[in-house]
């Protein structure tokens, strides 16, 4: 890509938020404080699909045999980097190619995108085991999952409230307790 074509990529890609506001509502009221949090929403969900598109276009590099080291050059980082930040991204887990046990994780996840990613790969099965940063490990199961995260300050008072309401420990990364129920059976 050209300096020329960056730039112009960028500028479109800026453009997004306020393309879609004019589509969809109309114009920005500039003295309208909810619509400048309304594009404050429409730029971070722009931006959290162009990370997952990076996922996708990594993920398909990879599939055309391109390297490691070919994906960090097209971004500008080192080998090792882009192994880092974008291996096993994945769009999302597969728990229904996976079998029972194998476990698996999904990458490229914030604090702003977690909680819909467990929604996701709970309600395929997937049981989160671990977390770290970016990163959750699922566990293929025969049955759904539901997620809970809280803020613990104090995590062994936040974890017997939430046992006494049913809920399981999955996993923790501070400040974020992971709680999780088993649901029904996939088959059912």
């Amino acid at each position: 890509m050209t300096p020329d074509q960056e730039k112009s990529l960028r500028e479109r890609a800026a453009d997004v938020p306020l393309e879609w506001r004019m589509a969809e509502i109309g114009p920005l009221d500039e003295a309208d404080r909810a619509a400048f949090l309304q594009m404050v929403t429409a730029a971070h969900v722009a931006a959290d699909e162009a990370r997952r598109s990076v996922g996708r276009w990594v993920d398909a590099a990879r599939r055309a045999e391109a390297t490691w080291d070919d994906i960090g050059r097209a971004v500008g980082i080192s080998r090792q980097a882009a192994q880092q930040r974008f291996g096993g991204w994945g769009e999302a887990g597969d728990p229904s190619a996976a079998a029972p046990g194998a476990v698996y994780r999904r990458r490229g996840l914030t604090a702003f995108n977690e909680v819909r990613a467990l929604a996701e790969e709970g309600a395929k099965g997937g049981e989160a085991v671990a977390c770290g940063p970016g990163w959750f490990a699922f566990c293929a199961t025969d049955r759904q999952w539901t997620y809970h995260r809280a803020v613990a300050l104090r995590p062994s008072r936040t974890i017997e409230a939430m046992a006494g309401d049913g809920w399981t420990l999955a996993t923790e990364w501070y400040p974020f307790l992971y709680f999780k129920k088993a649901g029904p059976s996939l088959a059912a």
